[in-house]
């Protein structure tokens, strides 16, 4: 059961935020085939972190999703 506050229109906000488990650098690196687009992604911005901080910044990268949906 969802308890709301009454609103206008009588509908429910629902926030919502996932992650891609396979899509996690450098967590997932080693089956960077099965995050897909993301990873590739990943890859190359890692390393254009690297070079371009020298080395010091260590990054999590991750793929994600959220929203706000209305039901």
């Amino acid at each position: 059961m969802i308890k709301k506050p009454p609103t206008d229109d009588g509908k429910v906000a629902v926030t919502f935020v996932a992650l891609q488990e396979t899509g996690m650098w450098p967590a997932k690196a080693k089956v960077k085939a099965y995050g897909g687009p993301a990873m590739r992604l990943f890859e190359e911005l890692d390393e254009w972190l690297n070079e371009r901080t020298e080395g010091k910044v260590d990054a999590l990268l991750m793929g994600a999703v959220g929203g706000v949906s209305s039901i």
